[in-house]
């Protein structure tokens, strides 16, 4: 892949991961595994520290994908792809490990 095509997958991924937020939560939503008020009825979990620890771990990972540029192995496109399936998995491991959810 040539560095335009590598910029278009880190650009994509990491709008994607931007996004996990909402995603989780939407997808927690439709799944009828939380309720809209869920955040406002938890006293171990709120959505302002669940979400900002969620746009960390993206910041982390997006750090990540910007140095797969300069990996020339095939390994870089795990770095690459990161932001987008990284901060998903920590933001709903979350809810289900200190939110309650899985007791």
């Amino acid at each position: 892949m040539n560095k335009a095509l590598d910029i278009g997958l880190i650009a994509i991924t990491n709008f994607i991961g931007y996004w996990s937020v909402a995603l989780c939560f939407i997808i927690l939503l439709q799944l009828g595994i939380i309720t809209e008020d869920y955040f406002a009825n938890n006293d171990k979990l709120s959505f302002q520290d669940w979400s900002v620890g969620i746009l960390l771990v993206w910041l982390g990972c997006m750090l990540f994908s910007i140095a797969g540029l300069f990996v020339k192995k095939n390994d870089r496109y795990i770095l690459f792809v990161a932001p987008a399936i990284v901060p998903a998995i920590y933001g709903l491991s979350v809810i289900f490990l200190f939110g309650g959810v899985s007791s």
